[in-house]
């Protein structure tokens, strides 16, 4: 008898937040909207590093965000090494 595991992948976007490539090369992670719900995915096309203080951000002209903060403090109501979203202005 073969006795067969499974092994659940586990995927970090903070740890894995990249501003050198979207998608990232090595990882899961796309950064980008939706039009409507269930279109295409709209990568983000814009990364600003520390667009404040010590948050770097990719974004698209539409306004929408995703954003890691890598200081030590929390900006933006987000804790220092975590991830946050924002909808653009047409709430994508």
């Amino acid at each position: 008898m073969t006795r067969s595991t499974a092994v659940a992948a586990f995927f970090n976007a903070a740890a894995e937040f990249s501003g050198v490539s979207n998608p990232n090369p090595n990882g899961a992670w796309s950064q980008g909207y939706t039009k409507t719900l269930g279109s295409s995915l709209v990568l983000h096309d814009q990364f600003i590093l520390h667009y404040s203080g010590d948050v770097d951000a990719r974004h698209s002209s539409n306004g929408s965000v995703f954003e890691k903060n890598n200081g030590a403090t929390t900006a933006f109501g987000t804790a220092p090494g975590q991830v946050a979203l924002h909808p653009g202005a047409d709430s994508q």
